[in-house]
């Protein structure tokens, strides 16, 4: 019952902000599908990839850069590919 109201406040949201709802609507379905990337060894700490998360969920590790799976949207709701990944020049950042 609770998943019906859900997708009832997102149906009304959708009309005052398409993305917005969306991102509700994802966030539902992420606490059970983890969508993520993940930053190899191969990453040369350029810190290119930082600015192009839309959720910040990339922040500097200790030699290599670090995804949060949990805050990673891949990008869904604002680009159409995750944007990190079109700017890592190591093209370190794969699936997870």
């Amino acid at each position: 019952m609770q998943l019906f109201f859900e997708l009832k406040k997102n149906l009304i949201l959708s009309k005052v902000h398409p993305n917005r709802s969306f991102l509700f609507f994802y966030n539902h379905l992420s606490e059970e599908v983890t969508m993520a990337l993940y930053i190899t060894e191969e990453c040369t700490y350029c810190g290119a990839c930082e600015p192009e998360c839309p959720v910040n969920a990339i922040s500097a590790g200790d030699d290599v850069y670090q995804i949060d799976a949990n805050t990673c949207t891949e990008c869904v709701g604002y680009a159409d590919s995750p944007g990190c990944a079109g700017v890592c020049p190591a093209e370190c950042i794969v699936q997870a």
